[in-house]
């Protein structure tokens, strides 16, 4: 075996003594716990103890070692004082690894356990009262959205019905028309596609929100004719109440701008 190989298994054998001996320590330190009392300084316990402090976290002062890191009241947890004015205070009656000791963990375990339940409750209901409120708002809101689109519908339709001109001459029309093709293309997304003497029409709307409009002329009795106009909008991707105004205004506007220009 080699010199080195002999100094590693002499440090391994030499911690492994000493981890032992922590170890032994530290199971005498527990078993001497229960005679640290009320009154005691951190001092005295120690020399009962036989090992100072690891820790002091608060107003605890504690022993710990491997797994022993939380005192539970029983033999396999940490060692644990509470100290007032520098002594120790609130040891129970046979000392921190006495029944009355563990009792008195389970205890306030319990009411911990009472207590997170409870605020756990407190949450589960506020937040419970917050979805209901929150629901009814959205039914709140669902409800006058609904309202002001069958307002918005019953506009359109209004406006539809009242956009239509009419002209008594082939002069007067042939004017109509002529101010229609302008309006349809102030007014219009898309180029015109079709104009004659009888119909002019834009190409179709590909894109959310785009409008196209058509504008027919019908002959009616004698000389007179109807010319009406038909916004059409490409509603996709939620643009279904943008695309209603579009048309509402469009059909509003068709027939004041043609009477203003004809009276000019």
């Amino acid at each position: 075996m080699s010199i080195s190989m002999k100094k590693i298994l002499l440090i391994i054998v030499t911690l492994a003594i000493l981890s032992g001996c922590a170890a032994q320590t530290y199971r005498t330190a527990r078993a001497s716990a229960n005679q640290v009392k009320n009154g005691m300084t951190v001092a005295e316990a120690s020399q009962i103890l036989g090992m100072q402090p690891t820790h002091t976290v608060g107003d605890r002062v504690q022993w710990r070692r491997g797994n022993a890191q939380k005192y539970t009241g029983a033999h396999s947890g940490a060692i644990e004082f509470r100290v007032a004015d520098g002594r120790i205070v609130d040891v129970p009656e046979g000392g921190i690894f006495s029944p009355a000791a563990l009792a008195k963990i389970n205890a306030e375990w319990l009411r911990e356990r009472q207590a997170d339940d409870a605020a756990r409750a407190q949450a589960d209901a506020e937040q419970a009262e917050r979805d209901r409120i929150a629901a009814a708002e959205r039914k709140l809101q669902e409800e006058k959205d609904q309202e002001q689109r069958v307002k918005e519908i019953a506009a359109e339709v209004a406006a539809r019905e009242n956009a239509a001109v009419v002209c008594k001459d082939k002069v007067t029309c042939n004017k109509v028309f002529a101010l229609a093709q302008i309006y349809v293309q102030q007014n219009s997304d898309q180029k015109i596609q079709v104009a004659t003497d009888t119909i002019i029409e834009t190409y179709n709307p590909t894109e959310g929100g785009k409008v196209g409009i058509t504008v027919i002329k019908m002959p009616r009795a004698g000389t007179t004719e109807l010319v009406t106009i038909t916004p059409s909008c490409n509603e996709e991707k939620h643009y279904e109440k943008s695309c209603r105004m579009k048309r509402t205004l469009i059909y509003r506007g068709f027939k004041p701008f043609v009477e203003r220009a004809l009276s000019m």
